[in-house]
């Protein structure tokens, strides 16, 4: 009897893939190295475990959850924007769109010239981010709600850094608490919201 391998290899991998949902297993393909993972955090989800999938793995696309990107470069975004993908990872992402998917980006690079960017120029990257977000592009979720209070009268741009970095997605402060400009931005970028209440100083 002749058994093709491929064919049992292709079987295995959605048999494992069928155990990990029955497991909890929340199975997540990122659009890259194990280099890069470093600049991709998954919070946990309660008894979700997170199972991460690099390009170039062997992977059946019937048992991947989540598709991220660690980071969207300014010339991949400025061709999603319309409709057109050079590199590799702006290949996959393209094609992930066009198949209905979900791609999230952990950073997106436009966002580290906001300082020394022309006002116009950076607003045109503001803009293609919407447009790719009308394609089924997003920031990366963190998929878990989670709440903190800060007790500090003021709130910086490193305490909004430390949150974002534990996963936090709501802060909230004392109605007379002094948020800078900065802590704002940083808020808006990382996507937390700060919640003002009359409790505290």
């Amino acid at each position: 009897m002749r058994v093709d391998k491929e064919l049992v290899e292709q079987l295995v991998v959605q048999i494992l893939g069928q155990l990990n949902k029955a497991d909890n297993v929340q199975n997540v393909l990122v659009l890259g190295s194990r280099v890069d993972a470093g600049q991709v955090a998954l919070p946990q989800n309660g008894d979700v475990k997170v199972n991460m999938i690099y390009s170039g793995e062997a992977y059946s696309s019937e048992e991947i959850d989540r598709y991220v990107l660690p980071r969207l470069e300014v010339e991949d975004m400025a061709d999603l924007a319309v409709g057109k993908a050079t590199t590799s990872n702006a290949k996959d992402v393209l094609a992930l769109l066009l198949a209905g998917k979900t791609v999230e980006i952990g950073h997106y690079a436009y966002s580290d010239f906001e300082h020394t960017a022309p006002s116009q120029l950076y607003q045109l990257y503001c803009d293609y981010s919407k447009t790719l977000s009308g394609f089924g592009l997003c920031p990366l979720q963190k998929r878990v709600q989670r709440v903190t209070r800060i007790q500090s009268k003021v709130i910086s741009e490193k305490d909004i850094e430390k949150c974002s970095a534990e996963g936090i997605t709501r802060i909230g402060v004392s109605n007379k608490a002094l948020v800078t400009s900065l802590a704002e931005e940083s808020a808006r970028k990382f996507g937390i919201e700060i919640q003002r209440d009359k409790r505290g100083a």
